[in-house]
């Protein structure tokens, strides 16, 4: 910190020496974010899959629950919602779907 400075915050001067990963080839491999760059892809895809896996489980689940022997209006009712649920569940699906296509173009060279 410059001790000139009236300002408790350090001065531009001494960020701007800081030397840059991006300015050395280098020092590129010691560079930390690569590594957790990974872990975070590597945690995403875990947790997209795991969705997409429970997604497939909600549909199978509303495919039974269709099936129960009810008539009538709140059996009507009921299979509306069934199926509205199932609807979202599979645009959801989707989208896990694309996520994970998204982190497998990312991790490819």
């Amino acid at each position: 910190m410059d001790k000139s400075s009236p300002s408790s915050l350090p001065t531009w001067g001494s960020f701007l020496e800081q030397s840059s990963y991006l300015s050395d080839p280098e020092a590129a491999g010691a560079c930390p974010c690569h590594a957790r760059a990974a872990r975070c892809r590597t945690m995403l895809a875990d947790m997209a899959r795991q969705s997409r896996t429970t997604l497939v489980h909600l549909s199978e689940l509303t495919g039974q629950a269709l099936r129960v022997d009810w008539q009538g209006k709140a059996a009507q009712a009921y299979r509306a919602q069934v199926r509205a649920m199932d609807a979202l569940c599979q645009d959801q699906r989707i989208q896990a779907g694309r996520t994970l296509n998204l982190i497998d173009q990312e991790s490819q060279p």
